[in-house]
């Protein structure tokens, strides 16, 4: 849904970061040209990182540059064919059949694992790229005949998507190994979750329920009159309010989705900025309609 989206988004703006450092960290030497001046006399200094990464590939032989929507580029490699794999893409080509496949590939590395009574058996590495490579060399026949490219888009959907995977501990398991599905379970039971997904509280803290978690969010919120990192809450209620905030003990496996909940709306909302998720005060429009559902639902 939209908090996928807006997370594959997030992820991909990180990714794009990360390769504009390592391109201008390893301009080839080569490229003999000097990037072009800088409008105020200077040859990057001054500019943006951003700015300065384009005059280095606009200055490489090797790199032919395309404007994009919003002010954005690409650059390509002027003697390869741009047949990009868009790994960020929702669309999922395969097949029923295919799928299948998957599943019961990883189902079975899960049996292996529950079996050795070890669950980071046949663990992947953490990270969509990491993973990709290291299922490649393991040569499953679903994979046969597919670039390095494809792989990453299987992976990303077989996480987002098909719930075949999941992450435990930071490495790429199957999903019935995963905090994701201990999650989920912890969330239909209304029970709290410890470390890695295990049921039970991880302290020995009161656990709000609803009237608690509502009115501790409106004080600290009010408090800081600021927004607050999503990845926070959770430590700012205990640290402040002594208070366990757990989203499975109120029905939901995440955070985001705790917070998205209908019964929030009058007091929160989350937004993604260029600091990643923030937690905002409700505004006017949004305790507006949060009334109105309330209302509607009595």
């Amino acid at each position: 849904g939209g908090w996928q989206q807006q997370q594959q988004q997030q992820l991909q703006q990180q990714q794009e970061e990360m390769n504009r450092k390592r391109m201008a960290e390893q301009q080839q030497p080569g490229d003999r040209r000097s990037p072009p001046e800088h409008p105020g006399g200077l040859s990057g200094r001054g500019a943006s990182a951003g700015q300065h990464l384009r005059q280095l590939c606009e200055a490489s032989a090797s790199l032919r540059v395309e404007s994009e929507e919003g002010g954005e580029y690409s650059a390509l490699l002027t003697d390869r064919i741009p047949d990009f794999v868009d790994i960020y893409s929702d669309d999922d080509d395969y097949s029923e059949e295919f799928w299948r496949a998957v599943a019961v590939y990883f189902e079975e590395q899960a049996d292996e694992a529950r079996r050795a009574n070890d669950t980071s058996a046949g663990a992947l590495p953490g990270g969509r790229y990491a993973s990709s490579r290291e299922l490649l060399e393991r040569q499953p026949p679903f994979l046969r005949g597919k670039c390095l490219g494809e792989v990453c888009k299987i992976v990303q959907l077989a996480i987002s998507q098909k719930q075949i995977l999941g992450y435990l501990d930071g490495a790429v398991v199957p999903y019935s190994l995963s905090t994701s599905m201990a999650k989920r379970e912890c969330a239909q039971r209304m029970q709290t979750c410890g470390e890695a997904g295990k049921s039970g509280s991880a302290s020995d803290m009161t656990v709000a329920d609803w009237d608690t978690a509502l009115e501790v969010m409106q004080r600290l919120l009010a408090e800081k009159r600021a927004p607050v990192p999503l990845s926070n809450i959770k430590r700012l209620f205990r640290s402040k309010f002594n208070t366990e905030l757990s989203e499975t003990a109120l029905g939901h496996s995440k955070i985001s989705g705790l917070l998205a909940d209908s019964r929030f709306g009058s007091i929160c909302e989350v937004r993604l900025d260029t600091n990643g998720y923030q937690v905002h005060l409700a505004s006017q429009d949004s305790r507006t309609t949060a009334a109105g559902d309330r209302r509607q639902a009595q």
